[in-house]
């Protein structure tokens, strides 16, 4: 999920293509990137959408922004900017930064969520907004950079069509990699020769929150149908989270689904799969936003 070529967020509200960024933010005085090698109070680094966000606060902190892996970079205070994306890189930039301090602000994200990768750091949910309300709420939680509880990582029953498969598995794989989370998935959680049945129900049972993946495909499916219907039975927090704009099944209708499709629309420099990251982190959260998609 790095490339030079992806799109970054506009933060200095300056652009013409909004809410993507042109290059604009010269104009003031701070550029996307640097590489001077240097001791700071203060380092910044970034998902790729948020490099900006990282540029802006260096030169607005008299610090030092990081956009590639280093191995010269000190600091006093080292902040990640993350959105649920590029999280494997700026786990290594860390593990590869000499710093004192380690701060994470979770641009949308619950500090929760942040916490799942970084249980050592400091972290600080940032609500998403508009440029320049982000800027105020990002400097802010700099400012005040509020402690997060103690990491409780979720246990999660993940419910999915296996036609959807080659789009949720890199997914999966993120959230046990890079978040620390524990996933349970059909396809490679049971064990060779185990009583199907029985192992779904145990697991619904053992699970923090059923996240269930809706497509056309997932309401077609008795069996995701039968999983659904052990969580509904045994009141377990139930998320949804749909691939193509279906509606999920009847007895699923009274709880708000996360809509990957019109995420991306609203977040246009997010790719496919970073959408579908997103919009899986939130509805995991400790409390997910009600109404916002």
């Amino acid at each position: 999920m790095v490339g030079g070529s992806r799109a970054k967020r506009c933060i200095c509200g300056r652009s013409a293509r909004l809410p993507l960024c042109d290059g604009s933010h010269r104009a003031a005085g701070w550029q996307c990137s640097g590489s001077e090698a240097e001791v700071s109070a203060m380092a910044f680094a970034a998902s790729h959408s948020l490099t900006n966000l990282a540029a802006r606060l260096a030169h607005r902190f008299k610090g030092r922004a990081i956009d590639a892996l280093t191995d010269s970079v000190r600091c006093a205070q080292l902040v990640l900017l993350t959105d649920g994306q590029d999280i494997e890189l700026l786990r290594r930039l860390a593990a590869a930064t000499d710093f004192g301090e380690l701060l994470v602000l979770g641009i949308g994200l619950d500090s929760s969520v942040a916490g799942w990768a970084f249980p050592a750091a400091r972290c600080v949910g940032v609500p998403e907004d508009r440029e320049a309300l982000l800027w105020a709420r990002v400097e802010q939680a700099i400012s005040e950079s509020s402690c997060t509880a103690l990491v409780d990582r979720p246990k999660v029953f993940l419910s999915h069509s296996v036609q959807d498969e080659g789009r949720l598995f890199p997914i999966i794989g993120l959230l046990r990699d890079g978040f620390g989370l524990q996933v349970f998935v059909c396809a490679d959680s049971i064990p060779s020769g185990s009583g199907w049945h029985q192992q779904i129900r145990a697991q619904v049972v053992g699970c923090d929150r059923f996240l269930f993946v809706c497509s056309a495909a997932a309401r077609a499916s008795a069996f995701c149908a039968f999983e659904a219907g052990i969580a509904v039975a045994l009141d377990k927090q139930i998320r949804i989270v749909t691939l193509d704009s279906s509606l999920p099944p009847s007895h699923l209708q009274n709880i708000q689904a996360m809509d990957v499709s019109r995420l991306r629309a609203r977040k246009p420099w997010l790719s496919a799969e970073g959408a579908l990251l997103e919009a899986c982190l939130t509805a995991l959260a400790p409390a997910a936003p009600v109404g916002q998609l």
